[in-house]
């Protein structure tokens, strides 16, 4: 399926932490990095250990020194202790 298609899917479901991360991965695999993150970070709170678990897994395939590794680590350490 599409973003789209996934999209409106997750309009009729927004709590499908399954659904988001399928999204996430979608994104990822086209290289929107931003748009990828960013909604795993807005879904942080609905599911904290699997968006944590994948965001990680994420930080892993682009390397510590790639530029969104270094500013989503921060972000997302951010929104875990505060």
């Amino acid at each position: 399926p599409s973003i789209e298609d996934l999209l409106k899917k997750l309009e009729k479901n927004p709590n499908n932490i399954n659904l988001i991360i399928d999204i996430a991965d979608k994104y990822f695999s086209i290289q929107n990095y931003h748009s990828c993150m960013e909604l795993l970070l807005d879904n942080y709170p609905k599911n904290k250990t699997k968006v944590k678990e994948k965001m990680v897994e994420l930080f892993e395939v682009l390397g510590n020194s790639n530029e969104y590794t270094i500013m989503y680590r921060k972000k997302l350490s951010q929104i875990m202790f505060s």
